[in-house]
């Protein structure tokens, strides 16, 4: 690089080694620690054009095109770029590039085997020299002892930052470069193992998702609740089979077959669609509650904020505690809550009272069946929503009260048992999080069983001297 021009190699060696008195932790004796700058020879920022979809010139590449460490080149636009700038751009094999902007700031992607593409002004690119090998640079920077480096505090918040001076500055802990391909094809492997396990959890989650609707949808046509009325019935036989009601007298396309003592009505028929639109400036203090505080398909309320807070103007429902809340906006989404609270909520909600027992019509409106009536009952493409009157018209299974609560009993238990195993799933996805990364600190810290018989300090020597 030029700036070593006329610098001997001692001094390039003290200019490339981080003091000891700097160095963030120990590493083994045949390691260096060094700044990120010595191990490059070029650091660029991106092009600046606007991105095509007609193909006018080589592949534009973004931020937004890297995705869970991948680019389908497929989907990556194009631009114009004069035969110069596409020199100056081009990227090539190895080529590290890094988003420098938005919530994906410090996130890198290594490049391999590229059609011809340059790179947009949100990121940097960075190209390795002989002292480390790009796929050890790029391990690198998934590791905490990287986001740590980057990971800045602005205005009370940590925030990562990347730009050319931050990644310069970087520490990092060099091996000789056969230990350094050691360490990426061991991470890579266990990694892999790591990944293997979390598809296996992704799989798991997907059936207790099946599980969950499954609970529902028997509750709500009374299997749940067999036994029940058999105890309750003195254990006729008809109860105990479930003996289905005559069919024939139900509403085309809303009915399947309820157990004895059940009836199908009108959601109207059980229910009250309030509609008490009120000026929120005169409820500055009330809990507002809109349709993205809700969480989907689980009726759980999420954070949410003052009507003052929110500094909403237009026109609100008041709701009571204790009243259904129901998002009429897309409603495939199955945003509902029984309100903890007296409150306003969104015009877009549907604050509902109901002679029912108001967790039994709750539940129901989570159930698979209600789900997918409301789902088809709009017209409208762009933005789904159910009105009064296609709500009104969805047909419930009504028992008796003393069934309901059952009803109630037996589903939030197994519901309870159901969201208990996610969890431990879930744990499980945060321990592999936390295994991976404790992989990537042993990784750099000469911890992993990768060790060479090669010396790092003498192969930066070598480089120094013939950059000089």
């Amino acid at each position: 690089m030029s700036k070593n021009k006329g610098k001997s190699a001692e001094e390039l060696l003290q200019e490339a080694l981080v003091p000891v008195e700097e160095q963030p932790y120990p590493i083994p004796e045949n390691w260096v620690w060094v700044r990120l700058s010595d191990c490059l020879e070029k650091v660029e920022y991106g092009y600046t054009e606007s991105s095509s979809l007609e193909k006018i010139g080589p592949h534009f590449l973004r931020i937004t095109d890297i995705q869970d460490d991948n680019v389908d080149w497929g989907k990556v636009p194009y631009c114009k770029i004069s035969n110069d700038s596409l020199n100056k751009y081009l990227l090539k094999n190895n080529d590290i590039v890094v988003a420098r902007t938005g919530a994906t700031t410090g996130k890198s992607f290594l490049i391999k085997d590229p059609p011809e593409a340059v790179f947009a002004s949100y990121l940097i690119r960075l190209r390795a020299n002989k002292l480390i090998d790009p796929r050890y640079l790029w391990t690198f920077m998934k590791s905490s002892i990287y986001w740590n480096q980057i990971t800045v505090v602005k205005k009370g918040s940590a925030q990562p930052g990347a730009n050319a001076n931050i990644l310069g500055k970087l520490l990092l802990p060099l091996p000789p470069l056969n230990e350094q391909l050691n360490i990426v094809d061991k991470v890579e492997s266990l990694v892999n193992k790591i990944n293997q396990a979390k598809q296996l959890i992704e799989e798991a989650k997907e059936t207790f998702e099946l599980r969950r609707a499954a609970i529902l949808d028997k509750a709500f046509r009374g299997e749940l609740t067999t036994i029940w009325r058999c105890n309750q019935a003195g254990l006729r036989k008809e109860y105990m089979l479930g003996k289905d009601e005559d069919s024939s007298s139900y509403p085309e396309g809303y009915v399947y077959p309820l157990p004895t003592g059940w009836n199908w009505m009108k959601f109207s028929d059980v229910s009250t669609i309030m509609s008490n639109l009120v000026d929120p400036s005169g409820y500055s203090d009330y809990p507002h509650v809109a349709p993205d505080n809700i969480q989907r398909n689980t009726g759980v309320l999420l954070d949410y904020v003052s009507i003052k807070e929110s500094g909403v103007k237009s026109p609100k429902h008041l709701f009571s505690e204790g009243q259904i809340i129901y998002s009429k906006i897309r409603p495939y989404l199955s945003k509902v809550i029984i309100a903890p609270f007296d409150g306003l909520c969104s015009a877009d909600m549907y604050p509902i009272s109901t002679r029912l027992d108001t967790n039994y019509l709750f539940l129901f409106m989570l159930s698979p069946y209600f789900l997918e009536k409301a789902s088809t009952a709009g017209s409208r493409s762009v933005l789904p929503k159910i009105n009064q009157k296609e709500l009104s018209n969805i047909m419930v299974p009504v028992c008796s009260l003393n069934e309901q609560k059952e009803i109630i009993l037996i589903t939030n238990d197994l519901l309870l048992k159901n969201n208990e195993s996610l969890n431990q799933i879930k744990e499980t996805e945060e321990f592999l999080d936390v295994l991976q990364q404790s992989i990537l600190v042993k990784a750099f810290s000469g911890q992993l069983g990768t060790s060479d018989s090669g010396n790092a300090l003498e192969l930066t020597k070598e480089l120094l001297n013939s950059l000089n």
